[in-house]
């Protein structure tokens, strides 16, 4: 139980850091449509913490408690014969904020599809890559994305930005009365659960959500508390509250 003095010392500490910190103004819009912006994001200026979490108001993120943005899905098509028909690419640049490895999944949906995710981060190349297989549709389950007509694997930690290169061994010919098509794509991990019925068009789904890791400093919750002389670290629900998303810290005020 936290003592009457001790609160009003933790709040007059806050007090003086939030006076020193870069705060918005008044005025700021916290909105973009029908989706809160909160500090230390912002769409305008003198509303934002500093560069990176300047927001571009198109309805393509999303904030609750994590980052989320828009990424399309990659494919390749082929006719009876084994030509390739048709086929998009799908790549994502995040300059600022790296791609989640621990909430995200590279997913690859086919019957002949095995699919690469290159990708870099802080000087580093890095590779993720999943096959996909299946003789016929009776083979897929629901809810399986362990190699028969739906694979995945994880995300190389630090990656901010990929693109994604599908292939195919047999270009469909064996299986292209029920898939004809790949498809390879990024996703949250809560946000796609695999059917049966993706093999065919992947449900004409031409995108998924996929989560940054985002934070106001760069040191854990962990290591902030073994620094209290610099960092404020107190348990949630008190006049501070750093939340613990993705192994970054979220400062907020509650």
């Amino acid at each position: 139980m936290i003592s009457q003095s001790i609160l009003v010392a933790i709040v007059l500490l806050l007090a003086a850091e939030i006076k020193s910190a870069k705060l918005p103004k008044a005025d700021c819009p916290t909105s973009c449509g029908n989706l809160t912006i909160p500090f230390p994001f912002g769409t305008t200026s003198d509303c934002y913490l500093d560069d990176p979490f300047l927001i571009s108001c198109n309805h393509k993120i999303s904030l609750d408690g994590v980052m989320k943005v828009v990424s399309s899905v990659a494919s390749n098509c082929y006719d009876d014969s084994g030509t390739q028909i048709n086929g998009t690419t799908s790549e994502l640049v995040s300059s600022n904020f790296p791609i989640s490895s621990t909430r995200n999944r590279f997913t690859a949906v086919g019957c002949d599809t095995y699919a690469l995710m290159e990708g870099s981060g802080e000087w580093k190349h890095m590779i993720a890559g999943c096959a996909s297989s299946c003789d016929s549709i009776d083979s897929v389950e629901n809810g399986t994305c362990s190699g028969t007509g739906c694979c995945q694997t994880s995300i190389p930690k630090g990656v901010k930005d990929f693109f994604v290169d599908i292939r195919s061994s047999r270009n469909h010919t064996r299986v292209n009365n029920f898939n004809p098509c790949g498809y390879p794509f990024v996703v949250e991990a809560q946000a796609f659960e695999f059917l049966t019925s993706d093999i065919k068009d992947l449900r004409n789904r031409k995108s998924f959500p996929v989560v940054l890791d985002w934070s106001v400093g760069n040191v854990t919750c962990k290591e902030a508390r073994e620094n209290l002389s610099r960092h404020t670290c107190i348990e949630r629900n008190t006049v501070s509250a750093v939340i613990r998303e993705m192994d970054l810290v979220i400062v907020a005020i509650v």
